[in-house]
């Protein structure tokens, strides 16, 4: 009798319990087909789920702590986000551009891009909007090309600056939200995700950037990244093409914000460095050495040295890795840039490196970096534009292309030869043959600007269609592209 009873009672809960998982797991209770979480009705027998009677009740969707105080808090904060407008004049003629700022200080300081505001010398005039409609003409303090950052400065009273949050802390799947003013549509809220943190793209010559699925758009440019506690963490910057990704938008971490506005008093970007060009160790790199320069790479963490500044004089050879600084380890770009700017000029390091596997200590003193700091053009070509070179027939004959790269987003394949390069479009154009490798080399730093870090030129080339060639051209282009260099 005790164990019939037992069985019957073990029978009863395990229905019961089986009952409330599919009741609380999406599954139907008709049938047993599992459903989406989301799901109100059986996609197998049509039953009405469980998990829709909770919505039914109210007509509305369950939300979370999160999303109940985002409204609160972009009201909050809204107020310190500006529209950056700048009045351009080039070739003649003026147009007006379009970005985003936010109010760092009390005193009318203001962080855009340094992209929005391009080069001072172009310029008529730069006007900031609050947000309650108020227009005031912006001095600019600074211009930091390096980290694509530009300090403004308005005179006006009341204004309300944002709060700086620990990017340390800040976590791959953590909720954030970015507002701007996408083609001129004044404070404009999307919200998303952090994916991750670290990230370089060769875009400028400090990085670190914080990938976000948070919609930037064009005119996003130079606006504030907020985590929900409604503190910055980074500057919208880059947004990839919607033709090709979708959610994948990238930010300034805010460690980097602060440490351009130190130098604001001075009103001169002065940093500290070695006078290496550095890459992280991915597959991408490894492929590329590997295939273009028959370097094999087989460590996991550490620094690339992929190129030593002209005219500097330091115990580093190309291929080095750096693994150490001062007894601290060493596994990304950022960790070897953000330790730097740590420091001051004139410090003395402790580099350590692996030297064909071998572990090797050097001791270097840091100096000032220049605003236009120069590598071997071959190095830069190799790393900015991402190809190798050979004399063809009638060009400079491209041997290797790196699969992610400037030369890739141009279209450009290996064997093809580049025959002319145009630069100084501002000037209506200059013609550059490039019937040598010498000459390409050339044309390409005549086609890049040091100090505001971007290449810009019309490139004519030839291409072989089937035994044929064939000329083609790329129109004149902007591209931003630097240098990792610490």
């Amino acid at each position: 009798m005790g164990k019939r009873l037992f069985f019957i009672i073990f029978a009863l809960v395990s229905v019961f319990i089986f009952t409330a998982a599919l009741d609380f797991a999406g599954f139907c209770p008709e049938c047993g087909t599992k459903c989406d979480d989301s799901a109100k009705f059986c996609t197998s027998c049509g039953a009405k789920l469980k998990q829709a009677e909770g919505t039914a009740k109210t007509g509305k969707e369950a939300k979370t702590d999160a999303d109940d105080e985002l409204p609160k808090i972009v009201e909050k904060v809204a107020p310190s986000v500006v529209l950056v407008r700048t009045l351009k004049n080039e070739l003649n003629a003026q147009y007006q551009d379009m970005g985003s700022g936010f109010i760092v200080s009390k005193e009318g300081y203001i962080i855009t891009n340094a992209h929005v505001i391009d080069d001072p010398e172009d310029l008529e005039g730069v006007k900031v909007v609050m947000s309650d409609k108020k227009e005031y003409e912006a001095g600019i303090l600074l211009c930091d090309y390096q980290a694509d950052l530009a300090v403004l400065r308005i005179q006006a009273e009341g204004i309300v600056p944002v709060k700086f949050g620990n990017v340390d802390i800040l976590q791959s799947g953590e909720k954030v939200f970015a507002i701007g003013n996408p083609i001129g549509l004044e404070r404009s809220t999307s919200s998303g995700i952090i994916s991750a943190k670290g990230r370089y793209l060769g875009c400028y010559e400090y990085e670190g950037l914080l990938q976000t699925d948070a919609a930037v758009n064009p005119g996003n440019s130079g606006g504030p990244l907020f985590n929900m506690r409604g503190e910055v963490v980074g500057v919208t910057s880059l947004g990839y093409s919607k033709w090709y990704t979708e959610g994948l938008n990238f930010a300034i971490p805010a460690p980097l914000v602060l440490d351009t506005m130190k130098y604001i008093p001075a009103g001169k970007v002065k940093r500290p460095w070695i006078g290496i060009a550095v890459q992280d160790l991915t597959p991408d790199l490894k492929q590329w050495e590997e295939a273009a320069h028959e370097r094999k790479i087989t460590e996991t963490d550490g620094v690339f040295i992929a190129s030593i500044a002209e005219g500097k004089e330091l115990p580093f050879k190309k291929g080095d890795i750096v693994v150490k600084l001062d007894e601290m380890s060493i596994k990304k770009v950022w960790d070897l840039q953000k330790e730097i700017l740590g420091r001051k000029i004139g410090d003395e390091l402790s580099v350590t490196v692996l030297r064909n596997g071998k572990e090797m200590n050097f001791k270097v003193k840091m100096t000032e970096k220049p605003l236009q700091a120069r590598f071997p053009v071959e190095d830069e070509v190799d790393i900015m534009f991402g190809a190798t070179f050979s004399k063809g027939s009638g060009g400079a004959k491209i041997e290797k292309v790196r699969s992610k790269c400037l030369a890739v987003g141009m279209g450009l394949k290996e064997g093809w030869e580049i025959t002319t390069v145009l630069v100084n479009k501002k000037k209506g154009g200059d013609r550059l043959e490039t019937g040598s490798v010498e000459n390409f080399y050339n044309a390409f730093r005549s086609a890049y600007n040091y100090e505001l870090k971007y290449i810009e030129w019309e490139i004519y080339f030839n291409k072989n269609d089937g035994g044929e060639w064939s000329k083609y051209y790329y129109p004149w282009r902007q591209e931003y592209v630097a240098m990792n260099s610490t």
